[in-house]
């Protein structure tokens, strides 16, 4: 077994990042189709799972103060 270098962690965390991402974007996709059938009670998870979507996407472009 290949020992993890300080190289592979990016890669290794911008896939979670990018396994995320698709999972948050299928939650608000689920969200919003509950809204427009009336089934959704807390109208709240949307706009929180739109800011955890931004907040994914600012990582994933890498700036996250590297200024």
């Amino acid at each position: 077994m290949a020992k993890a270098t300080k190289k592979d962690a990016p890669v290794e965390q911008t896939t979670d990042l990018q396994g995320l991402l698709a999972t948050k974007q299928a939650d608000l996709l689920g969200y919003k189709k509950g809204l427009a059938a009336g089934e959704l009670k807390n109208t709240g998870v949307i706009r929180a799972t739109r800011k955890e979507i931004a907040r994914i996407k600012t990582q994933l472009n890498g700036k996250e103060g590297d200024k």
